[in-house]
């Protein structure tokens, strides 16, 4: 304990003789012309430490916030139907059924146990709670091309034939002048029409049919183009029994 205490009363009196002998030195040092001693440096009250975790921090978080700004602008400007929310909102006709979009595609199912895809199943279905009448004829057209119609309506056919339905698939286009459909033994008849704001034939097809269904293609089709189909469609006073949203991401099911 006696070892301690002078111990450190040695090493007080030795800091103190440090401190002497700085001073001494830079009174030393002020003698010559080329050094000033402005004020003896003192020790800061709290220890200094480096704030760059923190800036890192405070950067990367403004970093996330301006993606996520940037992410919410392009979902609020974004001008298409991607879900069945935003069909609710955008689309001007109800919206009969989603069919999401189809990866790996090896056509429809050749084999009577193979399962036609569940979308496609309840399509049918709606389609023909909202399309009663026996041999009604159906017509299915898009606002611009390549939106899908074909394979909608093969897969919905064939929905229906699984129901043990006689279904007939015809091309509206070369059909603008048959008179004989009427004529047809079928159940339902599904008519492939072209892209009504691109081509007549669709308007000139739609007063002989029972109800028309506008197929829109997720995420491409402006709902103006769309808002601009319907009103044409509405022209010619066939009833539009609604709408499919075609080929919907995964994202927004």
């Amino acid at each position: 304990l006696t070892f301690s205490r002078e111990s450190e009363s040695n090493e007080t009196e030795l800091k103190s003789l440090l401190e002497k002998l700085g001073r001494a030195e830079r009174a030393q040092a002020a003698k010559s012309s080329e050094f000033v001693n402005i004020a003896d440096a003192t020790p800061p009250a709290f220890p200094v430490t480096s704030r760059r975790t923190i800036i890192f921090l405070g950067i990367s978080a403004f970093g996330a916030l301006l993606g996520l700004g940037f992410v919410l602008t392009q979902e609020l400007l974004n001008g298409t139907v991607r879900s069945a929310g935003e069909a609710a909102v955008k689309m001007p006709i109800p919206l009969l059924g989603i069919v999401p979009k189809i990866t790996g595609y090896r056509g429809l199912p050749k084999d009577p146990t193979e399962r036609v895809p569940e979308p496609f199943r309840a399509l049918a279905l709606y389609v023909r709670r909202t399309v009663p009448k026996r041999g009604a004829r159906l017509l299915f057209i898009s606002a611009r091309p390549r939106e899908g119609v074909t394979t909608v309506i093969e897969y919905l056919a064939e929905s229906l034939r699984r129901d043990h339905l006689v279904v007939l698939v015809k091309d509206a286009q070369a059909s603008a002048n048959d008179n004989n459909l009427a004529a047809v033994a079928a159940d339902i008849v599904l008519l492939d029409g072209p892209p009504i704001l691109e081509s007549i034939d669709s308007e000139a097809m739609a007063p002989s049919c029972d109800a028309a269904i506008l197929v829109v293609a997720s995420g491409i089709t402006p709902v103006s183009d769309i808002n601009d189909a319907v009103e044409r469609i509405r022209s010619t006073r066939v009833p539009i029994a609604g709408a499919v949203l075609n080929r919907v991401d995964s994202a927004y099911l």
